[in-house]
């Protein structure tokens, strides 16, 4: 029996192409997934020590557990930033081959998809498709952008920053847990969710690419 071709069809004929199951992988490796896991380990721990220290501010000893808690959670999410850039930085001995053999390894399948989709689908249907597309990555984006604003601009400065002021001011004014460490432990939250957030982002509009140039196939046969 023939497979009947619907439009929803152009959306899980790439989904089936390019991406390996339908979860959110908030890791890729064992380093990550430590860090990761360790990061949201030591933070809600030390969340929960510094409220008990602000309950009860006599026990000095609990302030610097939350304190150490927590800088040991930043800590952890700088290095889960930082792998994520470990594989860039090998690039740096031939970064011209190394950016390109991506593009290499996946070259011949996309063209196959490329060519599937506009062979298989009208021109309104991938149009549609890379539009939306296009469309969740920006809103992605700007939703990423509410929640961290520019800090993905200024990288890991903010955690390193705010961890620091915490430790000077315990050191110069005695343990308190007051905003400054608790603007880390926000901090630290939306690092972790945002790294992978931007990375869904630029695969949405990878994949924006894929309907646009089917789209530009479908349109030259159809003046041929």
């Amino acid at each position: 029996m023939q497979q009947i071709i619907t439009p929803r069809n152009a959306i899980t004929l790439v989904l089936t192409a390019k991406s390996k199951d339908f979860r959110l992988k908030l890791y890729e490796t064992t380093f990550q997934m430590v860090c990761f896991i360790g990061a949201i380990g030591l933070l809600s721990l030390g969340s929960i020590v510094g409220v008990i220290f602000r309950n009860i501010p006599s026990c000095k000893p609990l302030g610097w557990v939350a304190l150490i808690l927590i800088s040991l959670s930043s800590i952890a999410a700088m290095a889960y930033n930082i792998s994520q850039l470990i594989p860039d930085v090998a690039k740096l001995k031939n970064p011209e081959k190394e950016a390109s053999s991506p593009l290499l390894k996946d070259f011949n399948d996309d063209m196959d998809l490329i060519n599937g989709l506009a062979k298989s689908f009208e021109t309104h249907h991938l149009s549609y498709a890379k539009v939306m597309y296009a469309n969740m990555a920006r809103q992605m984006r700007e939703r990423i952008g509410l929640l961290v604003g520019s800090l993905d601009k200024v990288g890991l400065i903010p955690i390193f920053l705010t961890a620091y002021l915490s430790y000077a001011k315990a050191i110069k004014e005695g343990i308190a847990f007051g905003p400054v460490e608790w603007i880390s432990i926000a901090l630290v939250l939306l690092y972790l969710f945002a790294i992978r957030m931007v990375s869904t982002a630029q695969w949405m509009e990878s994949i924006s690419e894929i309907y646009d140039h089917a789209i530009m196939i479908k349109t030259s046969s159809k003046q041929d």
